[in-house]
């Protein structure tokens, strides 16, 4: 009963020449992001995708339009939901976290295209919202010092592993 789920509009919120616009813009940043390293513009390629805009809109705007729902901690699942969990946190003044769940840097390290296009904008995303956050919480000492270290964190990731206890469980045929 303490808790308040909300459901957001699952509608297509975007024309089609909206999601013309921006993936025009998301190939922009990610030629600004190749080309000259520019970090801003891996925020451009994330920001632009019409999943994660329309889900920080919806949110950011929900925070806003009921302060009644006022968080007191606000938690990203993983860097991809950083920047609306932030955005929440924000509108409340509430703590940040986010819930690192991989090691994003190193996750499709096997194809050449994804490190060229999309790894730039993971690091960089996630290293931005990774200093702001209240806390950061990681599966394992050996993600949460990686991206301590990486992202030059102050404080060292508070590990959370989601394992079950162990109960021994009858032998069935």
């Amino acid at each position: 009963p303490q808790w308040t789920f909300v459901r957001l509009p699952s509608s297509e919120p975007f024309t089609a020449q909206t999601h013309r616009f921006l993936a025009l813009v998301r190939r922009l940043g990610h030629q600004l992001l190749i080309r000259f390293g520019i970090t801003p513009a891996a925020h451009l390629v994330h920001g632009t995708t019409p999943l994660w805009l329309h889900t920080r809109l919806q949110l950011a705007q929900l925070a806003r339009e009921h302060p009644e729902l006022r968080a007191d901690l606000v938690v990203s699942h993983d860097w991809h939901s950083a920047d609306a969990g932030y955005a929440v946190a924000s509108v409340y003044g509430a703590k940040f976290s986010v819930d690192v769940h991989e090691y994003a840097a190193g996750q499709y390290s096997y194809d050449p295209e994804w490190v060229r296009l999309h790894r730039p904008v993971t690091v960089a995303v996630q290293g931005h919202y990774l200093r702001r956050a209240d806390v950061v919480t990681v599966v394992c000492q050996g993600i949460g010092e990686l991206i301590a270290k990486e992202n030059g964190l102050a404080q060292q990731p508070v590990v959370i592993r989601s394992v079950p206890f162990k109960t021994v469980q009858p032998f069935r045929p």
